[in-house]
């Protein structure tokens, strides 16, 4: 196989483990400093996140993280932090001060609800790193969030009484770290983590009486690993989880689902809603991908056949040559002639193949999708597409769709115009749908510049650092 085809073999397979982790549905892991923690059988262990993504080609995941690569901090009450740009600049800002230049470099995840919010830290660990590893896999990295936002869901459903209580509190110790997250009427309003003496139980009940006593009235959830083996002695006022001698936490604890009513911080970033055209265009992508694999399969059958045929007439004409009476001369010249154009069009087509292969179908679909989504608040401006057609050797697109009026579909042309690698957005028909299709039905033409559209989808969210006032440390 020549290079240019053990690259196109590998992106194929790449894209295809891409296309299969997009319907995956995703694995909760539990990443800690020794990396994400696995079962297997009677025993556990914790292993690599980029060794896990190699063992798990093409599967889904959603990352929970632990207590010792966090730090984090809720804000005061009544300050103007109104968008997520704004907290994380503060957030940034305070955790710079409380640690260093180190912390320019950790990525920030914030939260505002009802007026509570804060902003939780990633140490130790490295974002681009974890997501580079899911990429080179074609591993789908759903979410990565503190342990404590998929926690208090799970508790919310299992501890009802304790999370519509006045006062509450989570107390999740992983060894020698007790994170204390305090809820008032089940809004989160305090992160603290607070250092035990040491990973014993009689270490935590110490500091869970000191923290108790200056605040009575709440009811306390206890959870979490790494402390001896003692028995968990009883205390008044707190419910147990389970076990706090184990080597890690269970992974059950973690697997509720996003909550609207509870922070879910991401340092992924802020999530757009997916809408109902997604699934179609991801069906119209797997279409044109087997379309494509099943065009190169062809070519290449067609290309050795050609092979064997030239090789045939060389032999035919070496042996002519010997015996000059038989006049293959012509015959040989015509055929030599009729395999170079058939030469011709293998590479046409294989052109063309890779042309598909190399199209950025992800941010091309997507750019497509969030152009006809129109304002989130106005929702008169969307538009339902009905048709893609797309020509990979031209690099362009034409798209049909139905608009409620003419605006909306303009708008969608200036939408379009305005993305990254899009040029010559133009509306080459419009016209009433009928009684059948009521609206304006709408055909646009554009020129793709599959290198920008690659290039601007592929620009990450700058990973930032923040610091936190109001975590602790005890010794």
């Amino acid at each position: 196989m020549s290079p240019s085809m053990s690259k196109a073999s590998l992106q194929r397979h790449r894209l295809m483990a891409r296309m299969s982790s997009s319907f995956a549905k995703p694995e909760t892991l539990l990443l800690g400093p020794d990396g994400v923690h696995v079962d297997a059988g009677q025993s556990s262990r914790s292993e690599p996140f980029a060794d896990w993504c190699a063992a798990h080609a093409g599967a889904a995941c959603s990352l929970v993280i632990g207590a010792r690569l966090l730090h984090g901090f809720a804000f005061e009450p009544g300050l103007p932090l109104s968008d997520d740009a704004a907290r994380e600049a503060y957030a940034r800002q305070q955790f710079a001060h409380y640690f260093g230049a180190v912390a320019q470099r950790w990525a920030v995840a914030s939260w505002m609800l009802d007026g509570h919010g804060g902003a939780s830290a990633l140490h130790g660990v490295d974002l681009a790193a974890l997501r580079a590893s899911a990429d080179q896999h074609g591993v789908s990295l759903r979410r990565v969030e503190p342990f404590w936002a998929p926690l208090l869901r799970t508790l919310k459903r299992r501890e009802p009484t304790w999370f519509t209580a006045e006062h509450a509190a989570l107390a999740w110790v992983e060894g020698g770290l007790l994170s204390w997250i305090t809820l008032d009427g089940g809004r989160v309003t305090g992160v603290r983590a607070l250092r035990l003496t040491e990973p014993t139980h009689a270490a935590l009940q110490a500091l869970l009486m000191e923290l108790r006593a200056s605040d009575s009235e709440r009811r306390v959830v206890l959870g979490g690993f790494g402390l001896d083996t003692v028995a968990t002695p009883a205390l008044p006022g707190v419910t147990l989880l389970g076990k706090l001698d184990g080597a890690a936490a269970d992974a059950d604890l973690f697997e509720a689902s996003p909550d609207s009513e509870l922070p879910s911080p991401d340092f992924l970033g802020t999530r757009i809603n997916r809408s109902p055209l997604a699934w179609p265009l991801a069906a119209t992508g797997l279409v044109v991908l087997a379309t494509a694999g099943w065009t190169l399969y062809a070519s290449h059958q067609q290309l050795r056949e050609a092979d064997a045929r030239v090789a045939s007439l060389e032999r035919q004409a070496h042996q002519a040559a010997q015996h000059p009476g038989t006049k293959p001369a012509a015959a040989v010249a015509v055929t030599s002639s009729r395999n170079q154009r058939d030469d011709e069009n293998n590479e046409r087509e294989l052109r063309t193949v890779q042309g598909l292969l190399d199209t950025p179908w992800g941010p091309l679909l997507s750019t497509i999708e969030q152009a006809g989504l129109g304002n989130d608040k106005d929702t008169t401006g969307r538009v339902n597409w009905l048709n893609l057609d797309y020509t990979a050797a031209r690099a362009t697109l034409r798209l049909s769709g139905l608009a409620r009026d003419k605006a909306a579909a303009l708008q969608v042309v200036d939408r379009l115009g305005a993305a990254p690698g899009m040029n010559e957005v133009l509306m080459s028909r419009i016209e009433d749908g009928g009684p059948s299709l009521p609206g304006q039905r709408f055909e646009i033409g554009a020129r793709v510049e599959p290198a920008a559209l690659a290039q601007a989808s592929s620009v990450a969210t700058p990973v930032a650092a923040a610091s936190a006032p109001h975590l602790e440390a005890r010794r």
